[in-house]
């Protein structure tokens, strides 16, 4: 009975995910529709770790970063700028325990960065605030395990761990963005979802996030070129970012999950076997950069301490 009830849940949430966000692709435009449907998806499910306050402020942040790099999405310089300062703060709130959190205001932006109108721009940052208190509201509802709470890292610490973000996120939006490389923000949202306090740790979700990408582009693609109704893929997109939020504890699945989710929920139309493919080779670089580091960080971390003897 529990489990009838726990899927009725589920099967009530895409409803209502899914109804106010045809509306707004009808009445506003597909990338207000998209920012507040991130905006549920992403910070929604932040009540689950940490307090709703926290989700409120996160989702906040988010909305005026999501507009500022709408704003400067067509200057490369820039907009690295931005999204190497949004990830550095969302390092440094590892010491706070905030990370998880924190860092989907980056994610946000990297995602939605566009260039936009002013007034276009503003809408979208709204959008996605909005899009956190329907999230908060509707996920409160539903019976959903708690994950595991973020770990406080030492003040050094979370520096090291920011700058090491931004270093990472930074060059990559550049690039990318200079080159104009279609879904070039993989690369970035790579770094960001995987990179952790500890160096074991994102070691380890770096391997599992390559293998799980590997299988959601793959499963997308497929998916993707047998379904061409854009509808139909934007509901199954639904249907795998509520999945991923449940398998919170199994790294490479929710990876697989939230890949298939993102290729279809942004890609629409576009999410054929090229693009996810595209997908695929950018989330690898990605995953490989956070491996250089993890196996270079030690390595200067002790030139500094022979220095310091």
């Amino acid at each position: 009975m529990s489990a009838l009830r726990g899927a009725g849940a589920v099967v009530a949430l895409l409803v209502l995910l899914v109804l106010p966000t045809a509306a707004l692709a009808r009445l506003a435009a597909t990338d207000i529709a998209v920012g507040f449907l991130l905006g549920a998806v992403l910070f929604g499910p932040v009540r689950l770790r940490h307090p709703p306050r926290v989700a409120v402020l996160t989702g906040a942040c988010a909305a005026g970063v999501v507009t500022l790099a709408s704003l400067v999405g067509g200057h490369p310089w820039v907009l690295a700028a931005l999204v190497a300062l949004a990830t550095f703060a969302a390092g440094l709130s590892a010491h706070w325990g905030l990370h998880s959190a924190a860092v989907l205001v980056p994610v946000a932006a990297v995602v939605l960065h566009a260039p936009a109108p002013p007034g276009h721009a503003l809408g979208l940052g709204v959008a996605v605030f909005a899009g956190t208190g329907y999230g908060l509201v509707l996920l409160g509802r539903l019976p959903l395990p708690p994950p595991a709470p973020d770990e406080v890292s030492p003040l050094r610490g979370a520096v090291v761990f920011g700058l090491v973000l931004a270093l990472l996120t930074g060059p990559a939006t550049l690039v990318t963005s200079a080159a104009g490389v279609p879904h070039g923000y993989w690369v970035a949202l790579t770094v960001l979802m995987v990179v952790q306090p500890s160096l074991e740790a994102s070691r380890e979700r770096a391997v599992a996030r390559i293998l799980g990408s590997t299988l959601g582009a793959v499963a997308a693609a497929v998916t993707a070129s047998v379904i061409t109704n854009n509808e139909v893929l934007v509901g199954l997109g639904l249907v795998f970012s509520v999945a991923s939020v449940g398998a919170a504890r199994n790294y490479a699945l929710k990876s697989a999950l939230l890949t298939m989710s993102i290729v279809l929920l942004v890609g629409g139309h576009d999410s054929g076997e090229s693009t996810a493919l595209l997908r695929l080779g950018l989330t690898v670089i990605g995953g490989v950069a956070v491996l250089a580091a993890c196996f270079l960080l030690p390595w200067v971390a002790g030139l500094f301490d022979r220095d310091d003897a």
